[in-house]
């Protein structure tokens, strides 16, 4: 008998394991009037999954930034030199091919939750 993990709306959880993704959206969050801080939200759409997962980061971009890390794994490619000058724009990621890493962690209630833990490059299509 399996027992399958359940998500906090009821849904089955999303197993663990690496998936191939679609950079669905880029959003900027900064709430106004809150000493929050800005973050960039990158949902990635699974591949034949209805599940969408998003990833939160910091939107600085700088030598060791995981932003900086994860747009440069998604785009294949070091940024160019107008990129580092005037800085990246993530919404360039938008429709981009990658993997995600898929673990569990408990969320703030205690309650495990599929994560995006790792961007990958997209794995190129096999040639004969």
């Amino acid at each position: 008998m399996k027992i399958k993990k359940l998500h906090p709306n009821g849904t089955a959880l999303l197993p663990e394991g690496t998936y191939a993704a679609v950079v669905k959206q880029v959003e900027f969050k900064n709430k106004a009037g809150t000493e929050e801080a800005a973050k960039v939200v990158i949902e990635f759409a699974l591949t034949g999954r209805d599940q969408a997962l998003k990833r939160e980061y910091s939107p600085r971009i700088e030598s060791r930034s995981p932003l900086l890390h994860d747009s440069v794994t998604i785009l294949g490619r070091r940024l160019n030199p107008e990129e580092e000058a005037d800085g990246l724009d993530p919404a360039i990621l938008r429709g981009l091919n990658c993997q995600v890493v898929v673990r569990h962690r408990p969320d703030n209630n205690g309650k495990l939750k599929a994560n995006a833990a790792t961007v990958l490059g997209a794995v190129a299509p096999a040639t004969h």
